[in-house]
C-alpha cells in the first residue's frame, strides 16, 4: 500500500480579509440600498473610496491638484504665492497687506478645489458652477480660515489697533510678575445699563494697582497707596475702594460715542470697568514685530 501523493495546490490565493472588512460589509450594503455609487447632486458625484485621501488633499493644498495634471508651472507659481502670502500676512499682520494675502490664500485654495470638483459637476452649467465656487470661498472662509486664524491669534500674536497704530500682542505671556505700570492686554466683557453699553473686545493699558492695594478718588488726581497721579478721563471726583485678590486697577480708555448720558453716568462705567480680573488677561505686547520696534501710546 502506498502512501497517496498530495493534490496539487492552485498558484492562486485570495486575498486575506483586511482588519476593516467588518465595517466594509454593512457599509457596502448600505451603499447597495441606497445607490450611494449613482448619488448625484445637481451632477456632483461622490468620489470613489479608493481615491478619497487623494481627493481631500487635492482639495486642502492649493495647487496639488494643478501639480498631478502636469501643470508644473501653474503649481510652482501657486506654490510659490502662497508662501509669500503667508510670509506677508505674518509680517504685516494687522494691516492692509495682511488682509489682502489672508484673502489671496482663501482664494488660491478655491481656484484648485473648483478645479478638483469641475469633472464631478457633469450636468451642471456655468452659473451653478459660479454659485458653486462663492459658496465653497464663503465656507472655506467662515469653516477654515477663520478658525486657523483665530488659533493664530490665541497662539502666536494677536494684533491690536491702538489709536492709529498697530500693536501685536503675544498671548504666551504669563501675568506672574506684573508690577504697577506694566502694560497688559485683557479682555473687556461687554455690557449694558443705564443708558450705556459697552462692547466686548480688548483693552491695552499699564496696570495701576497691584492686589491689596488703596485706590482714592479726588479732584486732584488718581491717589494710589498715598501717592496721587494726575487724573484719567471720565474719572470720578471723590470715592475709592481696595483692589480685591486676583484682580488689577486698570483705567480703561474707550472711544465713546452716543448722546443723553451725563459724566455721571459715564464715570460709573469707567468705574466699574477699571477693576479687571487677572483671569481676563490675554497677553503683553511684544518688543519687537520683525521689522516694527513696540512703542505704546
Amino acid at each position: 500500500m502506498r502512501d497517496e501523493e498530495p493534490e496539487p495546490t492552485s498558484s492562486y490565493y485570495p486575498p486575506r480579509a483586511g482588519w476593516s472588512s467588518r465595517w466594509a460589509r454593512p457599509w457596502a450594503a448600505v451603499r447597495r440600498e441606497l445607490h450611494l455609487e449613482r448619488l448625484y447632486f445637481e451632477g456632483f458625484r461622490l468620489p470613489p473610496t479608493h481615491t478619497l485621501l487623494r481627493w481631500l488633499a487635492g482639495f486642502f493644498i492649493p495647487g496639488l491638484v494643478f501639480h498631478w495634471e502636469g501643470r508644473r508651472l501653474i503649481a510652482k507659481w501657486i506654490f510659490r504665492g502662497c508662501a509669500v502670502a503667508v510670509v506677508v500676512f505674518v509680517v504685516f499682520l494687522g494691516r492692509l497687506p495682511a488682509d489682502i494675502a489672508f484673502n489671496l490664500l482663501i482664494a488660491a485654495q478655491v481656484a484648485g478645489a473648483t478645479h478638483l470638483i469641475r469633472p464631478l459637476l457633469r450636468t451642471s452649467q456655468v452659473p451653478l458652477q459660479m454659485v458653486f465656487s462663492v459658496l465653497l470661498f464663503v465656507a472655506l472662509t467662515q469653516w477654515l480660515y477663520l478658525p486657523a486664524r483665530d488659533l493664530f491669534y490665541r497662539t502666536v500674536a494677536l494684533p491690536l489697533q491702538v489709536e492709529d497704530k498697530v500693536i501685536i500682542a503675544n498671548p504666551r505671556a504669563s501675568y506672574v510678575g506684573v508690577k504697577r505700570g506694566d502694560w497688559v492686554v485683557y479682555r473687556i466683557t461687554g455690557y449694558a445699563a443705564h443708558g450705556v453699553r459697552v462692547n466686548d473686545g480688548y483693552g491695552l493699558q499699564p496696570v495701576i494697582g497691584l492686589p491689596g492695594d488703596v485706590i482714592e478718588y479726588g479732584s486732584a488726581g488718581l491717589t494710589v497707596n498715598g501717592r496721587t497721579s494726575p487724573p484719567r478721563p471720565h474719572m470720578p471726583e471723590a470715592g475709592g475702594l481696595t483692589v480685591p485678590e486676583k484682580h488689577w486697577f486698570i483705567w480703561p480708555q474707550l472711544h465713546t460715542g452716543g448722546y443723553g448720558n451725563n459724566e455721571l453716568v459715564q464715570a460709573d462705567a469707567y468705574r466699574k470697568l477699571a477693576l479687571v480680573n487677572q483671569e481676563s488677561f490675554v497677553g503683553r505686547s511684544y518688543r519687537r514685530w520683525f521689522f516694527w520696534k513696540q512703542t505704546l501710546p
